[in-house]
């Protein structure tokens, strides 16, 4: 057990790679490491239901195989509790250790990065069916959280951004396809779709789950990007052209060509 550590697992797709990241590096160092799903399988947040769930590694990750703590070795491992990883804490953890918290795993989703990509599956048919090869195509992933201020996403999404960002994608690539990744279609609907209609442009929309929108984006030629899904996806991605962000993000613009920042004035 001195050479165990254990990671509670939380959050959406997006954090759940970047903890399979930090488990990957924590074996590589030979440590003994497991994720406690048991902790985090029901909470809530803001008075609002958020369900954490193992089964979503073996979605995204069906080929790899995990540790996992049992509630006798989570009780104990409290004492060795440590809050939020810092990009240079990292490199300094030691067992046993039981690390809770999202912290800074964009180093390590890096240093991982092909062995993430190889690994990442989503074992839907139909979603393997509507994905295009084509370079021509650009994933718009759209979160209904965005009509209104959210604390991990920021301001709300603006038709002008939205109007924006086509038009430049498109100049880049002409004639390109957009696919909205829609995750509630009753916001999208109601907010989105009649300003779409107005834009010359060619678009469709898939209701998806976050983890079925990250990997239709991974495998479009541009894609665009305002909330850390986008910019997750283009990390993971071999065949992204162009990426249009509304945020700066230090670790993008720093190791990947052709990204795009543009100014969202009209969602402060």
């Amino acid at each position: 057990m001195k050479n165990t550590i254990i990671i509670r697992l939380e959050g959406s797709v997006v954090s759940q790679i970047g903890f399979v990241a930090l488990y990957k590096y924590l074996t590589d160092k030979g440590y003994d490491v497991k994720f406690d799903t048991v902790t985090n399988s029901f909470r809530k947040v803001n008075n609002e239901a958020t369900y954490c769930y193992d089964s979503l590694l073996r979605f995204i990750f069906p080929n790899l195989v995990f540790n996992y703590a049992t509630k006798e070795e989570i009780n104990e491992f409290q004492q060795y509790k440590i809050e939020l990883i810092t990009k240079e804490s990292i490199y300094t953890l030691k067992a046993p250790l039981y690390i809770v918290g999202y912290g800074d795993m964009m180093p390590l989703i890096l240093i991982y990065r092909d062995f993430l990509i190889a690994n990442f599956k989503a074992n839907n048919e139909s979603l393997m069916q509507s994905i295009s090869l084509d370079s021509n195509s650009c994933a718009f992933y759209i979160d209904d959280t965005l009509n209104l201020y959210h604390g991990s996403y920021g301001r709300k999404l603006s038709t002008d951004f939205i109007a924006k960002s086509m038009y430049v994608m498109n100049s880049l690539s002409s004639n390109i396809k957009f696919h909205f990744l829609v995750h509630d279609y009753g916001y999208f609907s109601q907010y989105i779709v009649p300003f779409l209609e107005k834009l010359p442009f060619i678009s469709e929309f898939f209701v998806t789950s976050l983890e079925e929108a990250l990997y239709f984006s991974m495998h479009t030629g541009g894609i665009i990007s305002t909330t850390p899904l986008g910019a997750l996806a283009r990390i993971l991605s071999n065949k992204c052209q162009y990426a249009i962000f509304r945020d700066y993000n230090k670790e993008i613009f720093d190791n990947f060509s052709n990204c795009i920042l543009i100014n969202d004035n009209g969602g402060r």
